[in-house]
């Protein structure tokens, strides 16, 4: 399979596989797209609510 943006889909994919880590699995929604949108912040990968 070949990706459009490769090396922003490795970026992203880290970063759910980071939460995943972090807070594991069993939340509401709003708690990982929190923790996302703090990850992208830090990382300065921007992204829309």
């Amino acid at each position: 399979m070949e990706f459009i943006y490769p090396d922003e889909s490795y970026q992203i994919l880290g970063v759910l596989f980071e939460i995943n880590k972090e807070i594991g699995y069993g939340h509401r929604e709003k708690y990982y797209q929190k923790a996302i949108a703090a990850h992208f912040d830090f990382l300065t990968i921007p992204y829309k609510k």
